[in-house]
């Protein structure tokens, strides 16, 4: 049988601080500078020690991150969604100060509207007046049509609403609406 050669382990030198992974000689050097500015050196953030279940919760919420960063959608939807995943990363790392329970989410009692009405009124129309598009076909089917002018009057519509109202409801209604326009003004009548 062959001895064992005994191993040595190399002198690693003392500006290595192996702990936390960064150049202890450059630290010092650094919180040197900052003595002579009369500055103070930011106080290291304290580390929080999460349990099992947080740290599968981190490591998920890391991995949609990634996902995140790599999926096809707009930039701008990417960016706000990974800086929602990052607040919550962070809100889980950061320390708990106190053990403060929150109520449950109970539900708020709903405070009416001022001006709410029950939905049987607001629905309800006034008695004597007619729906908008009875008006609009009513006026169209008289013999010499309806201008824009006139149909925009009798219902306070703009005129492109008027016409995609009116090329809608021809196709609803199986009606031909013949359009025609003289001297800038275009009118609408019902055919057949």
């Amino acid at each position: 049988m062959q001895e064992r050669a005994e191993f040595e382990m190399p002198d690693i030198p003392e500006f290595l601080d192996r702990r936390d992974g960064k150049n202890a000689e450059r630290q010092a050097a650094a919180e040197e500078a900052l003595r002579k500015l009369n500055v103070a050196p930011s106080p290291k953030p304290a580390t929080v020690r999460l349990s099992d279940e947080d740290q599968m919760k981190v490591s998920k919420l890391k991995y949609q991150l990634r996902e995140t960063h790599m999926s096809p959608l707009p930039l701008a939807s990417r960016r706000r969604e990974a800086k929602k995943l990052r607040k919550e990363i962070d809100a889980m790392k950061k320390p708990k100060k106190g053990k403060v329970e929150k109520k449950a989410n109970a539900p708020k009692p709903s405070k009416p509207k001022a001006s709410a009405k029950p939905k049987a009124e607001r629905k309800a129309k006034p008695t004597g007046e007619k729906p908008k598009g009875d008006i609009v076909f009513e006026m169209i089917a008289r013999s010499g049509g309806a201008t824009v002018a006139e149909l925009c009057d009798a219902t306070g519509w703009e005129p492109h609403s008027l016409r995609a109202f009116i090329s809608v409801q021809k196709v609803k209604r199986k009606v031909e609406v013949v359009s025609t326009r003289k001297d800038g003004t275009t009118t609408y009548t019902i055919k057949g």
